[in-house]
């Protein structure tokens, strides 16, 4: 996992701040991280929708052939994110 900061290179820039990239054997990871992100922030659905349909949430996830990702709307998400989730980053990288 990688956690990164949007910029004007990413979609979701200017509705999201930060977002955490899973690679391609990470699938675990993503579903168990989601799965916590809905518990904790509230349902969410996936980045094209939002996009599309002008809906606005905390959080949110692209699951692609290219890209895992859960973006987060602003730095107090994030944050709970990385409290939560910190530890599990150490292990990983």
């Amino acid at each position: 996992m990688k956690k990164r900061k949007l910029d004007k290179r990413n979609s979701g820039y200017g509705q999201y701040t930060h977002y955490v990239e899973f690679r391609f054997n990470e699938d675990k990871n993503f579903f168990e991280i989601r799965n916590w992100c809905w518990e904790t922030f509230g349902p969410s659905t996936e980045f094209d929708i939002i996009k599309t349909s002008g809906a606005k949430g905390d959080w949110c996830w692209i699951f692609d052939q290219w890209r895992k990702r859960i973006l987060f709307k602003s730095e107090k998400e994030y944050n709970w994110f990385c409290l939560k989730w910190g530890e599990h980053f150490k292990k990983i990288n």
